[in-house]
């Protein structure tokens, strides 16, 4: 199949839900490309939209890697029409191909993490098509004139890749109807030399306490003027739902929580994303920590 770059979807709302918000997730609009080929923690970008926030990370000039990593994105966009020719779904999306020189099985390892997703993805997109043509098909000759059609969205961004670990963050966007689409954001980090996904005891030396000093992070963190008005009102009660073991990613500067919609925030505050400098967690294994941070 044809490659291509990364395509990133900025901001997302959560999937499966329906609650109404008044902002548009910048998914329908905002799209970019970026080509991630990394030696010692070094990111290349070939997108001039990204180019102010890759100029902004730490780079290696070092020849010191093990491994050098490779994330092209394969295409998997499709259009699926009515026989009059009518737009029914329109799905674009891409999927990781990882290439670890110094590592192939390692590679093998985490392309079949992303298989598995794509095969997850593709039976979403068979159900959706199912829905679109009988809500096309159960229309007037008037409503089909004025079908809006459906959309599912798939994206992958590569967060981190050195010799430690490679973390890929996932954005998914379905608008089949009502008010707004809605997306969710999820993140997945590996073990570079082995390909095996990280888990919470991978990362943490005490799972327990590091979980409860991340809670507090976020409580004192959504204290401050950033996030004033974008809080439910009881937001903090459900502070503690916001980690799970797909809602965090290793980045080069620390360890990032994914916040999505309606847990203590509504549509219109969009995806929310919170990074623990790895020097302020004392609970981090240093396996893990970024040669950058």
């Amino acid at each position: 199949m044809k490659k291509k770059s990364v395509m990133v979807f900025i901001a997302i709302a959560c999937a499966s839900l329906t609650a109404c918000g008044n902002k548009q997730p910048a998914a329908d609009s905002a799209t970019a490309t970026t080509e991630v080929t990394t030696e010692a923690g070094t990111e290349e970008t070939t997108s001039e939209a990204e180019s102010e926030e890759a100029s902004s990370m730490p780079i290696d000039e070092g020849n010191t890697a093990e491994y050098i990593v490779t994330v092209d994105m394969t295409d998997a966009s499709q259009e699926i029409k009515s026989e009059e020719d009518v737009l029914l779904l329109k799905v674009t999306a891409s999927f990781p191909d990882v290439t670890i020189d110094g590592s192939a099985a390692a590679a093998d390892n985490i392309n079949d993490f992303y298989a598995k997703e794509k095969e997850s993805f593709d039976a979403t997109v068979k159900e959706n098509e199912t829905f679109a043509k009988e809500d096309y098909a159960a229309r007037s000759k008037e409503e089909q004139a004025n079908f809006f059609n459906y959309e599912m969205m798939q994206s992958y961004t590569a967060k981190r890749t050195d010799d430690a670990c490679i973390s890929i963050i996932s954005d998914t966007y379905q608008m089949t109807g009502g008010a707004h689409g809605n997306a969710v954001r999820t993140g997945a980090t590996f073990d570079t030399a082995s390909g095996q996904q990280l888990t919470f005891k991978d990362v943490f030396t005490d799972v327990d306490k590091a979980k409860e000093f991340i809670n507090q992070y976020l409580l004192e963190e959504f204290k401050t003027d950033k996030y004033k008005d974008m809080l439910f009102e009881d937001y903090e009660k459900d502070v503690p739902t916001i980690l799970d073991d797909n809602t965090w990613y290793l980045s080069n500067e620390g360890f990032a929580v994914i916040c999505n919609e309606y847990i203590v925030s509504p549509h219109s505050s969009g995806i929310m994303e919170v990074t623990i400098p790895y020097a302020d967690f004392t609970e981090f294994s240093d396996t893990y920590k970024s040669a950058a941070k």
